[in-house]
């Protein structure tokens, strides 16, 4: 348990009084001076390394595909992107014949 000590009412600071008598206008400014004439002193710029070059990664054209797939993830068909309404029918026509689901979904392939 903590004993608390009972307020006076008089403030003694040693702070502020020594902060009072430091802290004269004139003295301040003196010292800021000196401070930035010894850092006004410039250094020559750095010199950079020069700038790594890229390698530059040989483009792959991407053409995009509508593939069909089973419930396994295995594409059982592959349309171009233009005929996804004979890919949905081709999914519909497998998942009657089957009785096993099958899906639409786009297929990115490296074109030749």
């Amino acid at each position: 348990m903590a004993v608390k000590k009972k307020a006076t009412g008089k403030s003694t600071s040693s702070k502020s009084t020594a902060a009072k008598s430091s802290d004269s206008p004139s003295a301040t400014s003196k010292s800021a001076k000196k401070k930035t004439a010894t850092t006004a002193k410039k250094s020559p710029p750095k010199k950079r390394a020069p700038a790594k070059k890229k390698k530059e990664k040989p483009s792959v054209v991407l053409k995009l595909y509508w593939g069909v797939f089973n419930q396994s993830a295995k594409r059982v068909a592959v349309f171009d992107f233009d005929e996804k309404k004979n890919a949905q029918k081709k999914a519909k026509e497998l998942t009657k014949s089957t009785d096993t689901p099958h899906y639409v979904q786009r297929v990115k392939e490296a074109a030749e």
